[in-house]
């Protein structure tokens, strides 16, 4: 049995160099998604939440540049705020151009 796209690629040929961009483009948010979300491990998240303590805030928002709200990276990271007891969403395109928010709040 074929999936969808085996089937799709029955019917047209391959395009190598559409191929190798798209691949590209995915491969530099990926990276571009890993070193965002290593900075806010190391630093931001931890930061934030003693900011919210602080305030007596339940609820925080980081800035997350728009074009890696998808990544595998930053789902992964979701999940991992999910496994620690935090309920995590994107907003995007929050206050400035290019540029989402990550809204983090502990689970109820």
């Amino acid at each position: 049995m074929t999936n969808l796209g085996q089937q799709w690629r029955q019917h047209v040929p391959a395009n190598d160099h559409n191929h190798h961009l798209l691949r590209q483009g995915i491969q530099q948010r990926e990276e571009r998604a890993r070193t965002w979300v290593a900075q806010t491990q190391l630093k931001d998240l931890q930061s934030g939440i003693d900011s919210c303590i602080s305030r007596g805030s339940d609820s925080l928002a980081l800035p997350i540049p728009s074009d890696i709200a998808t990544s595998q990276a930053v789902r992964g990271f979701m999940n991992m705020l999910n496994d620690k007891g935090m309920l995590a969403d994107i907003a995007l395109d929050g206050d400035e151009p290019g540029i989402s928010l990550m809204l983090i709040m502990p689970a109820a």
